[in-house]
């Protein structure tokens, strides 16, 4: 004879083993889907940390092709990503930055790590970039599969820099000549200004004069009468604003200037 007692019994506890593993399957899956949200969510952050970036982001495969790259990198060397397909790194680095380069890659790939890395890349349209930044190497089970690069452009630092050098060098090589002191000062003027021509005139005794010049005509007339010159209605004007004539050939001072023509 069986007791029902005893038959229930097992059953009860089966069930709430049941409902246990239940609960805890369904724990799990809330865990699981809290942790994949939360990856998500870190994803995005970092990827929006990496196209919106400041600074230049690269990886580069073992062979120099590249396989990503971030929105600042596109838009500070103007290459598509179509244009990256067919492309190793060393296309784009200045030829004088190449045997440095290519040194630096294959230690990153032995797994050194350098300090600050300098290069100077050529941008699609010819401007050069001057880069600094750092490289290390993603190695996957004991192989490197990836080098990662952050850089920064600091081309218009180091052009700071060079015009500064340059004013300095102009300051320090003055001499006793008050003419030769303005000639110097005219001529780093125009070159780090990049003029097509730079003067320095001064009216003395009802005449306009060119005390300062670079690279200009040889025919050019250092002293003449002031009337319709450009330089002559600047000064009139005694102020430090900058003058800004357009069309040049095309203004009153083509037919009052005779070196217009020249600039």
């Amino acid at each position: 004879m069986t007791d029902d007692r005893t038959t229930q019994a097992p059953l009860s506890d089966e069930l709430a083993q049941l409902r246990q593993r239940v609960a805890e399957l369904e724990a799990s899956q809330a865990e699981y889907q809290h942790i994949a949200a939360a990856l998500r969510d870190s994803q995005e952050r970092y990827r929006d940390l990496f196209e919106n970036a400041n600074d230049l982001i690269q990886s580069v495969s073992p062979d120099g092709h590249y396989l990503y790259v971030n929105r600042t990198w596109h838009e500070t060397l103007g290459y598509s990503a179509s244009e990256l397909g067919a492309m190793t790194i060393f296309d784009i680095i200045a030829p004088e930055c190449q045997a440095a380069c290519r040194l630096t890659f294959q230690r990153v790939m032995a797994g050194e790590k350098p300090d600050r890395v300098g290069t100077t890349l050529l941008a699609k349209d010819g401007r050069r970039i001057l880069l600094e930044g750092s490289v290390n190497c993603q190695v996957v089970n004991g192989h490197p599969v990836a080098t990662r690069g952050i850089f920064r452009n600091i081309t218009a630092r180091k052009r700071a820099e060079a015009r500064l050098a340059r004013l300095n060098e102009c300051f320090l090589g003055f001499g006793p000549d008050p003419l030769g002191n303005i000639n110097q000062i005219t001529m780093t003027c125009g070159e780090l200004l990049q003029a097509d021509v730079a003067l320095y005139n001064r009216l003395d005794g009802g005449l306009l004069c060119a005390w300062g010049q670079w690279r200009t005509p040889d025919d050019f007339q250092a002293v003449d009468r002031p009337e319709g010159h450009i330089c002559f209605d600047v000064i009139n004007r005694g102020t430090d604003d900058v003058v800004l004539i357009r069309d040049l050939l095309h203004s009153s001072y083509a037919q009052t200037d005779p070196n217009v023509s020249h600039y």
